[in-house]
């Protein structure tokens, strides 16, 4: 299914290991105990941005090693719980996150 952020909020007690495909754009790249992670912003069906983060957690079968802020990504993953991630010193947001099984890095410009 195409992640769906409204539905993701919405069903809070049925939205953990349900998989999804969805593209998106790195803002953020961060290291926490040694794991890389990834905020991105998801797309909307017309490839414009839209207002919605999500975490991206790598997988045993992902690497986000060569991922830059800036990125698009196509990738398929499944969701858990919401995470709390610490943005700059004092700026902190609980955001939907998604372990991501399969990913597409598109071209850079």
């Amino acid at each position: 299914m195409k992640f769906d952020y409204d539905w993701y909020k919405s069903n809070r007690n049925n939205r953990e290991g349900v998989w999804i495909a969805t593209a998106c754009m790195v803002v953020k790249t961060f290291q926490s105990d040694g794991e890389l992670y990834l905020v991105a912003t998801i797309a909307n069906d017309d490839a414009t941005l839209s207002n919605h983060d999500v975490l991206l957690q790598a997988t045993e079968e992902v690497s986000f090693d060569e991922v830059i802020d800036g990125d698009v990504l196509a990738i398929l993953g499944t969701t858990e719980e919401m995470n709390q991630v610490t943005i700059g010193k004092s700026y902190s947001e609980w955001l939907p996150t998604i372990n991501v099984a399969e990913m597409e890095v598109a071209p850079r410009q």
